[in-house]
């Protein structure tokens, strides 16, 4: 997310607290924000409709309800937005 192009403003979602933690960190300088939850709980805890893009990177074959988890990424996204996975 670091790499993001100018104009993105990178959040992410992190079960560990020291990784959540430290990913914040590392987005600081793009005005970041990490929630230290689980992915279905953080991505309840987003608006709708805020989103382009969500990025779901070696994750997803991990969630134990794979259904909400996208339902919910769904409801988070813009008109036109994306999921990669």
């Amino acid at each position: 997310m670091s790499r993001l192009a100018d104009g993105y403003t990178p959040y992410g979602i992190e079960v560990s607290k020291n990784l959540a933690l430290q990913a914040e960190k590392n987005l600081a300088s793009k005005n970041g924000k990490v929630t230290n939850a689980d992915a279905l709980t953080g991505l309840r805890n987003l608006p709708d409709n805020q989103f382009t893009g969500v990025m779901m990177r070696s994750f997803l074959e991990h969630d134990i309800d794979p259904k909400n988890t996208l339902l919910a990424a769904h409801r988070v996204l813009a008109s036109g937005g994306i999921v990669v996975i």
